[in-house]
């Protein structure tokens, strides 16, 4: 049963060349597009992919790097995070060719594993264009952030493939190896021990009903278990990187069903199940966003039975009975049907939002691993199709040759929209018009072009999801372009309020709003003072919340220079250089203040690493000049000011 059943080796080759060729070309005009979604953040922005290999740093930090201000973000993905360095880091090209060759592994291997299930090779080969072709994973392949997916799914399928062809205890290492690797790729790979433990339990089933084991190794069982005690390492190392929590912080603007009642995110699972059905079948409408607004999810019926309570009834039905088919397939032996869709129910359970909350409240590219069991199980279902309605073979062949241009049309027609943010946002706004965030990632893309639709943008967000807190950061930014500096400081004020402290970027903006504001009175209007403090109150609320942050530091030390408290402001500059700070303004700064108290070695010191940045400012080369003479320098100085001494 686990021995590929067409010997040609040609027809196999050029049938997998299909199939990688075409996911490959695809996708290829993504490789010319601008950073998308968390592009910038995860991987262009990351100091742990930027900079020096620091394997440690790399196990203990989550997908953010651990920059400060995002220390509360979910998402433990250290092999992902170590992937980015296999290419330049921060060449985005090079980056998502990479993502691209993945996804032709991934759909090699759903080929493969069609293959040792048995299957013949026109079913593997149509299951696995399919795979390759469907467009609800262009969520997956084009963003960088999202090779998680494409990662977890290689490392599980090689795992599992390696794992029911198994004969030896060593093979049966490698595959438990992969597995392990799956979860430090993306969350759904600590389900590898159930993956690895369904064949045994299926063979067993099967053994019962008479039919041949083909799992007999008495090593099996001793090796889930070390599965199982990979998956504890996994949780540790998770935990340590996160501070201690299993998960990131869940936001309501991510997912609204956090504050929603246990019926109502029950019925609301059964919602979203609907809403995956309808984009396996038709995914005409596509969105890179599904956070609050986007999907009309239930109330638990508080005011009734509604059509969208129904909605959810019919998909926890659907659920269940999809459930009760895998029972039933292992019961009665049918092991292909039970590991197939066993597995493709597992990993799409522990983002479906039905035990427990995901951080976010639906995604296209959750959908990724599903679908390659799901791929792989149709490889297997649809020989004995075929063979029931062999006199509509003909009418089944041509139909799915018409999926799979179509598909590929509509595949194609997506990358597209993975060109730029504006593009991207405007066309997932046609599928999800509620979407808070598209709406501020549309605004934000404008702000510089066309503020006025951006703001609009940002309004409608507001509208949305009054907590977005995007939304407010970018009507302070077009306040504070348009110099109405009172205004900005009250949207990130807001903002930092309504993030729960957590968007630190939003209460320096604040900070640096009031100073700006209180620069454009004159020296002698009372109300200096009141925005001079209000600026102190934000930078010093931003130093506690992220002492690590260069920038709180920079802004700090620029209030506290305007308030005369030169020490304090030594101090400031001094801690935004010893966290990277490489600001001209923070260097000069500093020297000016150092020069002033009469600590010219001080000054010196800072004054050589700001002329390492900077070589050839002019400002910076003139008080050195200075510098070298207040210190007896007189040589140095002689060749520094281009004069004797």
């Amino acid at each position: 049963m686990f021995v590929p059943s067409d010997p040609r080796l040609m027809r196999l080759v050029l049938g997998l060349l299909i199939c990688i060729g075409l996911a490959m070309t695809l996708h290829l005009e993504a490789l010319d597009g601008e950073p998308v979604l968390d592009d910038d953040a995860v991987v262009l922005e990351n100091p742990v992919v930027q900079g020096p290999l620091n394997l440690g740093a790399v196990f203990s930090t989550n997908i953010y790097g651990g920059q400060p201000g995002r220390e509360g973000a979910g998402g433990y993905r250290p092999v992902t995070t170590l992937s980015y360095r296999l290419v330049p880091a921060g060449d985005l090209y090079l980056q998502r060719w990479l993502n691209i060759v993945l996804h032709a592994g991934a759909t090699a291997l759903v080929f493969w594993l069609a293959l040792i299930l048995g299957s013949p090779l026109w079913a593997v080969t149509v299951a696995t264009l399919l795979f390759a072709v469907h467009p609800v994973h262009v969520d997956a392949v084009v963003p960088l952030n999202n090779r998680s997916e494409m990662l977890c799914a290689i490392f599980l399928l090689a795992g599992l493939a390696l794992w029911w062809r198994a004969r030896t205890i060593g093979l049966g290492i490698v595959a438990v190896s992969l597995g392990f690797l799956a979860g430090l790729s993306k969350e759904q790979g600590v389900l590898a021990p159930l993956l690895f433990a369904a064949p045994l339990v299926a063979d067993w089933f099967a053994g019962k009903k008479g039919q041949e084991r083909t799992m007999k190794e008495n090593w099996r069982p001793w090796l889930v278990g070390l599965s199982l005690l990979g998956t504890v390492v996994y949780l540790g190392l998770r935990m340590a990187a996160l501070d201690g929590r299993f998960s990131g912080l869940i936001s309501p603007s991510d997912n609204p069903l956090v504050d929603s009642s246990f019926s109502a995110r029950l019925f609301s699972a059964g919602i979203l199940v609907i809403h995956t059905l309808r984009l396996l079948v038709w995914p005409a409408s596509l969105s890179a966003d599904y956070s609050r607004g986007s999907v009309e999810l239930s109330d638990g019926f508080q005011g009734g039975l509604s059509s969208t309570d129904l909605l959810g009834i019919v998909g926890l039905v659907l659920l269940i009975g999809a459930i009760l088919f895998v029972l039933r397939a292992l019961v009665v032996g049918r092991r292909r049907v039970m590991l197939t869709s066993g597995a493709a129910l597992l990993v799409y359970g522990v983002s479906s939002n039905v035990v427990v909350c995901s951080t976010i409240l639906f995604s296209e590219r959750a959908l990724y691993l599903p679908t390659a069991f799901l791929g792989v199980g149709l490889a297997c279902v649809l020989p004995a199709v075929a063979a029931r309605i062999t006199a509509m073979r003909g009418l089944v062949v041509a139909s799915m040759g018409l999926v799979l241009v179509l598909g590929s049309v509509r595949t194609a027609e997506r990358v597209a929209d993975y060109k730029d943010t504006e593009t991207l946002a405007r066309s997932s706004l046609e599928a999800t018009p509620g979407s808070a965030r598209l709406h501020t990632m549309l605004g934000a893309s404008m702000i510089e072009t066309d503020p006025e639709s951006a703001q609009a943008s940002f309004e409608k967000a507001l509208r949305n999801d009054p907590g977005s807190v995007v939304a407010l950061r970018g009507l302070g930014d077009l306040a504070r372009r348009a110099r109405n500096f009172l205004d900005a400081a009250r949207y990130y004020a807001e903002a930092f309020t309504k993030s729960r402290g957590g968007d630190v970027q939003a209460i320096i903006a604040a900070c640096e709003a009031y100073l700006q504001h209180q620069g454009t009175l004159t020296r002698d209007d009372p109300t200096r003072g009141e925005y001079l403090q209000r600026a102190e109150n934000a930078c010093a609320m931003a130093v506690r919340v992220a002492p690590q942050l260069a920038k709180s530091h920079e802004a700090y030390g620029a209030v506290l220079l305007n308030l005369n408290k030169r020490d304090e402001a030594i101090h400031a500059f001094r801690t935004a250089l010893k966290h990277g700070s490489q600001k001209i303004f923070v260097y000069g700064n500093l020297i000016q203040l150092l020069y002033g108290q009469q600590k010219f070695a001080d000054a010196d010191v800072i004054m050589e690493r700001a002329i390492a940045v900077y070589p050839d400012n002019q400002r910076l080369r003139a008080r050195r000049c200075d510098l070298k003479k207040a210190l007896g320098r007189t040589e140095e100085a002689a060749k520094i000011c281009g004069s004797g001494p």
